[in-house]
């Protein structure tokens, strides 16, 4: 039996790999998992969303963000993000911040959480938008709002 070749022969279908970011894994998991490069995953998730885009922010975003933080510049990188999820053309360097944005947050295990009357902090000038510390209930980038 020969071993794959390329790191697209040793990947999951496509359906497998969205699966599996759904369900938490990072793209350093992935990785991991199949004895490939992060940038490997990443380059397969933006292949698969243009088979099949995956939901749009507003399907995603576990908060309401209000008006005066729509504009800020965390905003503009999460409606960044989701574009190339969804498979939408983005201007190079936007791709670029967006994975330096996901490299910062995997490194300092963080995710980005959200309050209308957070203070401006490192995420965000404007506030509202923040980082937090990673909780093993943390399942994406997003700190998810306590369902009752």
């Amino acid at each position: 039996m020969s071993q794959p070749t390329d790191d697209s022969e040793k990947m999951p279908d496509p359906q497998t790999l969205r699966s599996l970011r759904e369900h938490g894994w990072r793209l350093h998991d992935i990785a991991q998992e199949y004895g490939v490069t992060e940038s490997a995953v990443w380059r397969a998730l933006e292949e698969a969303a243009k088979d099949n885009p995956i939901e749009t922010k507003v399907h995603k975003l576990p908060w309401v963000v209000a008006e005066q933080h729509q504009k800020s510049a965390m905003a503009g990188l999460i409606n960044c993000f989701f574009r190339i999820l969804s498979g939408q053309e983005e201007d190079p360097q936007n791709k670029v911040d967006v994975q330096e944005w996901l490299k910062h947050l995997r490194e300092n295990d963080l995710v980005v959480n959200y309050h209308p009357e957070a203070p401006a902090n490192p995420a965000s000038t404007l506030g509202g938008f923040y980082y937090t510390p990673r909780l093993p209930q943390d399942v994406w980038i997003f700190r998810e709002v306590p369902r009752d």
